[in-house]
């Protein structure tokens, strides 16, 4: 995501959060956005 965009947006009912996207796309921060643990995989390779 990091190189599509600059800065990402979540937004909930209770949460919001606008930042660099490997600021705001942790795992701590998605499971508050959506209510549960998450995963996170983070990869090198470009998107196609």
């Amino acid at each position: 995501m990091s190189r599509i965009a600059t800065n990402v947006l979540c937004l909930t009912r209770n949460h919001t959060c606008f930042q660099a996207p490997l600021g705001a796309l942790t795992p701590q921060l998605l499971a508050e956005a959506y209510g549960e643990p998450v995963g996170l995989f983070v990869h090198d390779e470009p998107l196609v």
